[in-house]
């Protein structure tokens, strides 16, 4: 997690977050590529990348703990004016991103999304190439979306940006940060330190509940109870009949010799 900071400025930070693949590294390179030069939009900005929060599973490198310590030092250095999800435009909001999307919760709270989160959407030369000559608007597609995707869409109130980092065109790049600041005008508070330690204590909480909780029970474990519960019924029917049973065996085994002795 690395940062930079200027000294002639009071610099706004924003972290983003991602799965691998979706462009994390780069579009914090062009968001601070274009605060360095001068831009009049962002010189007071500066993207961090925060990296690991959202790996899952597999693709898991480092620790829980370890994730947590980094954020923690990067919110010790200054608040953060949003956290940005990225997401890679042409893809499927898969299973993978819904489960990224929930740990984020998990690591900055509940409402981090609602409260001071924004999706930054790479690759938007696709989205160029798709629109083609029918001039849809970024937002028009936003707002078509259905299911997960549009919940969290309206989740965030529509702060989504388009960000491609192939665009030449001046204005092109120059509309992609107007959408970010605009973006960041609409967060009226700031992340600190004291929103991600009210976060870690309400996933302890969660975790503790989770440990806690009964266990729901299986087809399977139903069908391993069915022969313990047939082979104490069949002990309770020896203990209660057993003398009975004992008298039986002894007059079979009396029948059997006297029937072997008349035989001779």
């Amino acid at each position: 997690m690395s940062h930079k900071r200027s000294p002639r400025h009071t610099m706004r930070t924003i972290l983003l977050v991602g799965r691998s693949g979706n462009g994390t590294t780069s579009c914090v390179q062009s968001i601070n590529r274009a605060a360095q030069h001068g831009n009049s939009i962002l010189t007071d900005i500066q993207a961090v990348e925060c990296s690991g929060v959202c790996d899952t599973g597999s693709d898991r490198v480092e620790s829980v703990e370890t994730v947590t310590n980094k954020v923690r030092e990067e919110l010790k250095r200054h608040e953060v004016q949003a956290v940005c999800f990225m997401l890679k435009y042409g893809v499927r909001f898969t299973k993978q991103e819904k489960d990224a999307v929930q740990e984020v919760r998990s690591m900055f709270g509940l409402n981090v999304f609602r409260d001071h989160g924004i999706i930054i959407m790479t690759y938007g030369d696709l989205f160029e190439a798709d629109s083609g000559e029918e001039g849809r608007s970024f937002m028009d597609w936003c707002r078509e979306q259905s299911g997960d995707i549009q919940s969290l869409f309206e989740e965030l109130s529509y702060r989504v940006v388009l960000f491609n980092k192939r665009a030449q065109d001046a204005s092109k790049l120059q509309q992609q940060l107007e959408d970010l600041q605009r973006c960041l005008s609409q967060i009226t508070r700031p992340y600190s330190l004291s929103d991600f330690n009210q976060a870690l204590r309400e996933r302890a909480q969660n975790e503790r509940i989770a440990l806690f909780k009964p266990r729901p029970r299986r087809d399977s474990d139903q069908d391993m109870l069915v022969p313990i519960r047939n082979r104490n019924t069949v002990y309770a029917f020896v203990c209660r009949f057993k003398w009975l049973i004992i008298c039986v065996f002894i007059i079979t085994v009396l029948a059997l010799f006297l029937l072997i002795y008349f035989l001779k």
